[in-house]
């Protein structure tokens, strides 16, 4: 795991207005500061090895038998560079260690306050969802795929409509994003990925509705417009929606079947 990739919800989360525990937040920065003092550790190795003694000897016995000079003798300074290297190289292990105890430490932390960064991340997604419900409506019928033909004809109440739709896209994105995060940091695994993003992900997909747009605002406004139902579910909570849709599913199967006997 690279630290400096894997550990990085504190400021998407900060981005998406989802309040994070001060407990992550503090782990997290141990963890940046852990992975920069990795780094420079095992440089730092990287470089004596290849700035070896060996190799300036091995040059400076090349010239003494082709000048007739005396032969270098460095049997103390081989001693002393064979010591800093073996230093460097507990350095290098031990920070290391420090860093990997670190994202023990991390795993521990965000499976402990998922629960709490779910909830937050409900609430900042129906707040975004709702205004998104507002202003999407004021659009219909504008091109949200071509920003720069809005921006050069449209009308100033329009573009600003679409400046805002434009923001509340970004942190849905954000959002979504941070859910992905926190679903892989957790390892969890869903026994639907369909209904990670919609509550009513089976209906969506199954509805044969148009493509949904590829572009984030456009693709934004299809989300306040349609009728997908965003959602951030915990575990617990995609557990239980999924075992309802199985449950719906038995049912209508068993109905089916009563009516062809």
């Amino acid at each position: 795991m690279t630290a400096a990739l894997e550990h990085a919800i504190v400021k998407i989360a900060r981005e998406a207005g989802v309040t994070v525990p001060e407990r992550i937040e503090t782990v997290e920065g141990a963890i940046a500061r852990l992975s920069e003092e990795r780094q420079a550790a095992f440089n730092a190795v990287s470089e004596a090895n290849a700035n070896t003694l060996g190799d300036k000897l091995t040059i400076e016995m090349l010239d003494a038998a082709m000048t007739g000079a005396p032969m270098p003798n460095y049997a103390d300074e081989a001693v002393e560079a064979e010591r800093r290297a073996h230093a460097l190289e507990i350095a290098a292990e031990s920070a290391r260690r420090a860093l990997e105890r670190a994202e023990e430490r991390y795993q521990s932390a965000v499976n402990a306050e998922a629960g709490a960064l779910f909830r937050d991340g409900a609430r900042r997604l129906a707040s975004v969802v709702a205004e998104g419900r507002k202003v999407a409506p004021t659009l219909e019928g504008i091109d949200l795929e071509n920003p720069a033909q809005i921006a050069r004809f449209a009308r100033p109440e329009i573009v600003k409509s679409y400046r805002r739709l434009a923001e509340l896209s970004d942190t849905y994105g954000r959002l979504r994003r941070l859910y992905a995060d926190l679903k892989r940091i957790t390892n969890r695994q869903d026994d639907d990925a369909q209904l990670d993003e919609f509550r009513n992900g089976r209906e969506v997909a199954g509805r044969g509705a148009p493509p949904r747009p590829t572009d984030p605002v456009a693709r934004f406004a299809w989300v306040c417009t349609s009728e997908a139902e965003p959602w951030y579910p915990t575990e617990a909570e995609l557990k239980e929606a999924f075992a309802e849709l199985k449950n719906r599913n038995n049912q209508q199967l068993a109905q089916v079947g009563m009516r062809r006997a």
